[in-house]
């Protein structure tokens, strides 16, 4: 049943087994999970079935030091998938392993635990088989085994095409769910806790029109998105001065995104060589794209972070000349390292010799990003339309983001040159010291880590069910709970940790 909340009836409270506060990728599938088990489920959405700027404005943030893209968040049926572009990959062994160079790394669960529910995840997602090894391709002409020097390793993504928008995806079948009852514009403003905040009584819900009611369950789901779960956290104090679940001062810290940059500009004569690293291809139907980052054994090498380049062609091939005329420059100059100079792609030592034109094209960086206790989440001090404090967000670069974002171009740029595919040119910004990095790269819309999942309340939020380390009732679903984020858009390991909690929710007795 899905159904308008500023048109309800009466103030009695609303009665469930679970509230599930947010309906993104992640409340969506915890109810369709929870649809087919005995359970009552009420999922509370802030806003209608479409877009509406004013409900919208409820998620407005205070910035500093950070981009302007948190309208990433969409506070209508379906949340971010809305817009989301349909990008899928899962996350590394490696990520959710503790790394000594990557300060609060490590996962409390491995790997392998969330295998069966990344399988699973791969249809909701609108996504093929489980197949994200350059193993499990057919055998054609690509041959991703060219990296055999070991520095560099192929990333999979898979693409949903069209991307898959839950909202309308799965509203019929939430709709005709016995056990589901879905709240459309219904805002949760605050958690009601006993005595000693050590459980959540109720969810008191409120309108900008002026409706309000509270809703009473066993267990509540808060899967409302990184920026905004820490922030009903801080805002439901009553009890705890701090917020809910905060008497540790983590609710909001190690707050991630990932940084997105075009790092790099590659030269090439052989656009095909090029094409077969890192074009789009369609394998049983499905839609995949090849891109390149450094391997496991590098990256403990040179104690940098996870990450994935892809490439995309320049409008205008033309000016591939210029660029590589520049490039040549700089080589004749000495202003490459030696151990590139050396591995110069020998087409390009006589320009006149060219009978190919050359083409332009872009390194795009995605990479991961450390968690930082100090890159967080806070309560601003303006309010929003229904008189709460908006949430305050200060993202924060360390040097080990910059230098694997370097180290990494630099990595794909010799092996670019080993193989004479093409020429790599770092940009100014990347090299130097005192460069504004704000300026050059953006965040991905990835909201990470602001509850952070861990073994003990001393090092985060949830603990390896998601469940709320202080409050026994109370688990978080979505990418606030990862510890560190690998390279890999979320949405795919939303959905499987998710289908995982769902699980878990259903063994639990009253």
């Amino acid at each position: 049943m899905i159904e308008d909340f500023r048109q309800r009836d009466g103030t009695a409270d609303i009665v469930t087994d679970i509230c599930i506060i947010g309906a993104g990728a992640a409340g969506i599938t915890l109810a369709l999970s929870l649809a087919d088990s005995d359970l009552s489920c009420c999922m509370v959405e802030s806003g209608g079935m479409d877009f509406d700027s004013g409900i919208q404005s409820l998620g407005e943030v205070e910035q500093t030091h950070t981009d302007d893209g948190y309208v990433c968040h969409l506070r209508y049926f379906g949340g971010a998938t809305n817009h989301w572009g349909g990008w899928c990959a899962p996350l590394n062994t490696l990520d959710f392993e503790p790394r000594p160079w990557v300060p609060g790394s490590g996962w409390p669960i491995r790997k392998e635990e969330l295998d069966p529910y990344y399988t699973a995840a791969q249809a909701i997602c609108g996504l093929g088989p489980f197949a994200y090894d350059t193993d499990d391709l057919p055998d054609d002409s690509r041959d991703y085994r060219l990296f055999n020097d070991g520095k560099l390793t192929t990333r999979l993504y898979q693409f949903s095409i069209p991307p898959k928008r839950f909202g309308t995806a799965y509203e019929a079948t939430l709709r005709n769910a016995a056990n589901i009852r879905v709240l459309l514009h219904a805002n949760i403003t605050h958690l009601e806790t006993n005595r000693d905040a050590s459980a959540v009584k109720a969810a008191r819900i409120r309108t900008p029109g002026g409706t309000s009611g509270r809703i009473v369950a066993k267990r509540f789901v808060i899967a409302c998105g990184g920026i905004q779960n820490a922030r009903l956290l801080l805002l439901s104090n009553e009890t705890e001065k701090r917020g809910l679940g905060n008497s540790n001062d983590l609710v909001g810290r190690h707050f991630m995104q990932h940084p997105h940059a075009p790092c790099a500009s590659l030269v090439t004569a052989d656009r095909e060589a090029v094409t077969h690293l890192f074009d789009r291809f369609h394998n049983d139907g499905f839609t995949f794209r090849a891109s390149l980052g450094p391997s496991a054994v590098q990256q403990r090498e040179h104690n940098i972070l996870n990450s994935s380049a892809t490439l995309d062609r320049s409008p205008d091939p033309v000016s591939g000349v210029g660029a590589l005329r520049h490039i040549w420059r700089d080589v004749k100059r000495g202003e490459w390292p030696d151990e590139l100079g050396k591995k110069l792609w020998s087409v390009i030592s006589d320009l006149d010799s060219l009978t190919t034109a050359p083409q332009l094209m872009t390194l795009y960086m995605r990479s991961e990003q450390s968690p930082n206790p100090e890159s967080r989440v806070m309560l601003g001090k303006s309010h929003d339309q229904l008189g709460l404090l908006k949430a305050r967000v200060d993202w924060r670069l360390t040097d080990l983001d910059k230098r694997t974002v370097y180290t990494a171009s630099r990595l794909i740029g010799e092996e670019l040159a080993r193989l004479n595919v093409g020429r790599v040119k770092l940009p100014d910004w990347l090299t130097a010291r005192d460069a504004n990095w704000s300026q050059e790269l953006w965040g991905g819309c990835h909201l990470m880590g602001t509850t952070r999942m861990s073994d003990s309340p001393g090092t985060g939020v949830v603990d390896p069910d998601c469940r709320m380390h202080t409050v026994g009732n109370v688990f978080i679903a979505g990418s606030s709970v990862f510890p560190t984020s690998g390279y890999a858009n979320p949405t795919l390991t939303i959905v499987a940790l998710s289908l995982r909690l769902a699980d878990h929710l259903k063994t639990l007795n009253d």
